[in-house]
């Protein structure tokens, strides 16, 4: 059970159920019943991570939801409130000058996942406008890249009817396996391409499991087989840090896209 969330999980609900925020979400259903799996969602409000926890709760309880936050919230340089949650919920620390695609986020992220929890990551990195889907920076996707555990979609945003709070959770997925230009010799192919083969072997086992408590037992040692893996000497991090590219991200966008209500657009 993960107490910090259960202790603070009624004031939540009181919150949502306030009439300016009158929460409502569809999905459920959707939500793996135990982790550990990653979710991608837009960023709208200040309210997204908990309304998100809320639609999710019955999973929640169980797994711990682990989001990722600019460094600069947990400063203090946002708010008090924002610094007390950033802490006292825990977070994923976002350097905004680090230039390993998120690196340091992407190896604590792989150190929870392997212990069964659940990431949450809003790759636009910052909010937006009513309407508007941004475009999605490279530390999701090439986390997704380098982590086969189930991906689960979310929408998030106010309804125009009422101004309340809407949370929509699509179906968990996989991302599409990734072609790779040219033959290499195994004899000739570094550590790092020779570890993303292996990484496309256990995404496309992982992807086989069922999303029941067996099922992603069994996810949670193919991470921990990952995680080893790319701490070996002999492997670059770094390098294995920009998995992802310019389809990947497209892929998640229009994944939490579809989700939303007609009339957004995907700002450029």
């Amino acid at each position: 059970m993960w107490s910090r969330y259960i202790l603070v999980c009624p004031i939540l609900i009181l919150l949502a159920k306030r009439r300016k925020n009158n929460l409502k979400y569809t999905g459920s259903e959707n939500v793996p019943r135990y982790g550990p799996f990653i979710v991608v969602s837009n960023h709208q409000t200040s309210l997204d991570y908990f309304v998100t926890g809320l639609a999710m709760k019955k999973t929640v309880m169980r797994r711990r939801m682990i989001p990722w936050a600019k460094a600069e919230i947990g400063e203090g340089k946002e708010g008090l409130l924002g610094k007390f949650f950033y802490h006292y919920l825990g977070t994923i620390p976002i350097k905004r000058k680090e230039v390993c695609g998120a690196g340091g986020a992407i190896r604590i992220s792989l150190d929870y996942l392997k212990r069964g929890e659940i990431i949450y990551i809003c790759p636009e990195g910052t909010r937006h406008s009513r309407g508007e889907l941004g475009s999605f920076k490279y530390g999701a996707s090439n986390l997704v890249r380098l982590s086969p555990v189930p991906i689960l979609p979310v929408a998030v945003y106010r309804r125009e009817e009422d101004n309340g709070m809407q949370v929509n959770i699509g179906k968990p997925f996989f991302m599409p396996e990734k072609r790779r230009l040219g033959v290499v010799a195994d004899s000739e192919a570094s550590a790092e391409n020779k570890l993303r083969d292996q990484i496309d072997a256990v995404e496309r086992l992982s992807a086989s499991m069922a999303h029941d408590k067996e099922g992603m037992k069994i996810i949670t040692d193919l991470i921990n087989y990952i995680s080893v893996n790319v701490s070996l000497p002999e492997v670059d991090f770094g390098e294995l840090c920009h998995m992802a590219d310019a389809e990947d991200n497209k892929f998640l966008q229009d994944k939490v896209f579809e989700l939303l209500p007609e009339g957004w657009r995907k700002a450029s």
